[in-house]
């Protein structure tokens, strides 16, 4: 895939697949037309994975969020309750909408089934979500996964959106700081509190990386309970010397969303 570029009106271009245009392409799209991966109806548009209806659903409104946590809000305000009692290290926060209905299942398509275009065109509705609400940032940074994980799915997808990311920023390649060292288990049943100390320690910093007095943007594709963004925010504030950490995520968990 091409890199993607911003044009010169300012939005952002991102380039599509192109086909040979031969007999036998014709021939084959007339008889085996693409198929949609979200919702598996067979189409005519653009993009052979994706079908325009679907393509429309993966920007989803903007909605009331905390502006630290991203987590929606019946009204305008920010911070949200939690983030008031225990706030977390990362200033800012946006996501494109919560994990349920077609974006969760386009999440899926893209880090299980490994359908990266979907994650791509996920990635520029994202960037286009942080030029409009977060200021300049001097560094794109994925958050990392334990290497087996990306072993098993043949990819990091969070390297996948920093890719796309970096360059409509105005940076060239994302910067790999972190390591994940530990895997860790389940955190399913534990409180706000115990995930947010549960993940201390689980990363470490790549040693002579630029860090020291710069805004650092992490990307994640699900932020939950924010206990890994926080925990590496923290070590990047701490430990590399940031100055500032903002997080952009493709979508926010809510309880009770499915």
């Amino acid at each position: 895939m091409q890199s993607p570029q911003r044009i010169s009106d300012g939005s952002l271009f991102l380039p599509q697949p192109t086909r040979d245009g031969s007999i036998l392409s014709a021939c084959l799209d007339l008889i085996f037309p693409p198929v949609c991966v979200l919702c598996g109806y067979d189409h005519d548009g653009d993009d052979a994975q994706v079908c325009p209806a679907c393509v429309s659903r993966l920007d989803p409104p903007e909605r009331p969020r905390c502006r630290r946590c991203a987590h929606p809000l019946p009204t305008p305000l920010s911070p949200c309750r939690p983030c008031l009692e225990g706030s977390p290290p990362f200033q800012e926060s946006v996501c494109l909408g919560n994990y349920s209905g077609t974006l969760r299942q386009a999440i899926h398509v893209f880090k299980y089934g490994g359908v990266k275009r979907v994650g791509e065109r996920l990635s520029l509705s994202l960037a286009r979500r942080v030029l409009r609400r977060l200021g300049p940032v001097d560094q794109v940074v994925p958050v990392p996964s334990p290497p087996y994980r990306d072993r098993q799915r043949g990819f990091s997808q969070t390297l996948v959106i920093a890719h796309v990311l970096a360059p409509l920023l105005g940076h060239g390649e994302p910067l790999e700081a972190a390591r994940c060292i530990s895997a860790g288990g389940p955190s399913a049943g534990k409180t706000r509190a115990e995930r947010l100390s549960w993940f201390d320690g689980r990363f470490v910093l790549c040693s002579k990386v630029p860090l020291t007095g710069r805004t650092i943007l992490l990307v994640d594709d699900v932020m939950t309970s924010g206990a890994t963004l926080a925990s590496l925010a923290r070590q990047l504030l701490d430990d590399g010397g940031a100055k500032r950490v903002v997080c952009a995520v493709l979508a926010r968990t809510v309880e009770g969303s499915g």
